[in-house]
């Protein structure tokens, strides 16, 4: 590399290649981090925008102080807090969960069917009031929603579609009316919803059990709201203040806290930004000193086209054809790499998109532009020169 760097080497037939394999590799990295910018990007846009299956606008989120269940005075407080904002005129919509989407689900257990226990199914539950189906605007699919203050309803559970299928029932009519068991007690199915992401699309869809229990307060208010949310945490505070009188408000928007599942992927979106931005910079440097190089070795051919009559034009298609040569190789190189290390990352994901081969194409074409503009001021000086000063030189 000393001698390369110190021209011992440009005249010699390894020196030559020795600088071609070096501007390779630098090109393949390029293309092969160019190709994984886009691919990354366009995977993070289609979980994104992909149908979550709930709706996640205008959400407000409050944080319900600690309550322990059965403790009547907190579970009624809660309560008069949910009846006070409900009246309030930005709101159109309040309920009460254990867990929010977005967030893991902590309660889980095994259920099953009665006198089939064999066939237990670990699925995750959330307690939830009558309101929180349509304030997400989660579809039932079949059967009913919990009534409010439905004594029929304390021994009652809906389930989602994974549930239905993961507990072994035929179709979704087929499961109403049945039973399953949990703790050693039997739950009657009255309803099932469609299945929604409560985690990001990184993750599968996964089975959910809801209950509604009267004396199990939520851990979060959801509030469906219209118009700017600073007006409406203003007026919340204090409705919370004369209810909860001491306890600290927290409030936030349930888009920012959802997507903040996303927020490695964009990291690693912008950290491969930096070191593409990086490489491009360095190729092309390497590209003007082996392009300057290059040039001083074709002089005499240059002279000796111009003499046998070549036009300038045609002179400078060859000599950029020589360097694209150098791009495309490059990329026939680091495709299987690039393909095995993007295959990998995508399996990280439930839903994914397909490894698109038009975007390493792209990324090929790239390279090869910002190639072509680095070389393409010398390219042109050296097909423009004089053949007799040329030849003279040489």
């Amino acid at each position: 590399v000393i001698k390369v760097l110190k021209g011992k080497m440009s005249k010699s037939p390894k020196g030559v290649l020795f600088r071609k394999t070096l501007i390779i590799i630098q090109y393949s990295i390029c293309i092969f981090l160019i190709a994984n910018t886009l691919i990354i990007n366009k995977q993070i846009r289609f979980i994104q925008e992909k149908d979550l299956g709930f709706s996640i606008d205008k959400k407000l989120i409050i944080n319900t102080p600690a309550i322990a269940p059965n403790d009547t005075l907190l579970i009624n407080l809660s309560k008069t807090f949910k009846n006070e904002i409900i009246s309030l005129n930005q709101v159109n919509n309040v309920t009460l969960s254990t867990t929010i989407p977005g967030d893991e689900i902590s309660f889980r257990s095994q259920i099953s069917r009665p006198n089939d226990s064999r066939n237990e199914v670990m699925m995750s539950f959330i307690i939830i009031d009558e309101s929180f189906f349509s304030l997400y605007d989660i579809d039932m699919l079949e059967g009913r929603n919990f009534k409010i203050n439905s004594i029929n309803d304390k021994d009652a559970v809906i389930l989602n579609e994974k549930g239905v299928y993961a507990l072994g029932f035929k179709n979704k009519i087929d499961c109403i009316g049945k039973s399953i068991s949990m703790y050693g007690k039997s739950w009657e199915i009255i309803g099932v919803v469609s299945n929604y992401s409560h985690l990001s699309p990184k993750s599968e869809l996964f089975p959910i059990a809801f209950f509604n229990e009267e004396n199990y307060p939520g851990q979060f208010y959801s509030i469906d709201f219209n118009g700017n949310e600073n007006n409406l945490i203003k007026q919340l505070k204090q409705k919370w203040k004369d209810i909860y009188s001491n306890n600290i408000v927290n409030a936030f928007l349930l888009e920012q806290h959802y997507n903040q599942q996303y927020k490695n992927e964009r990291l690693f979106l912008r950290i491969f930004l930096i070191f593409t931005f990086i490489a491009i910079l360095l190729a092309n440097l390497g590209m003007v000193g082996f392009s300057l190089h290059s040039m001083q070795q074709k002089r005499q051919e240059i002279g000796l086209r111009k003499v046998f009559g070549s036009e300038t034009i045609s002179i400078i298609f060859r000599i950029l054809g020589d360097f694209s040569r150098i791009v495309l190789i490059s990329g026939i190189f680091v495709f299987p790499i690039w393909y095995f290390v993007i295959r990998k990352w995508l399996q990280n994901f439930a839903y994914r998109i397909d490894i698109s081969i038009t975007l390493y194409i792209i990324a090929i074409l790239t390279t090869l532009i910002l190639l072509t503009i680095t070389v393409l001021f010398q390219t042109i000086n050296a097909a423009r020169s004089k053949p007799i000063d040329t030849l003279r030189y040489e």
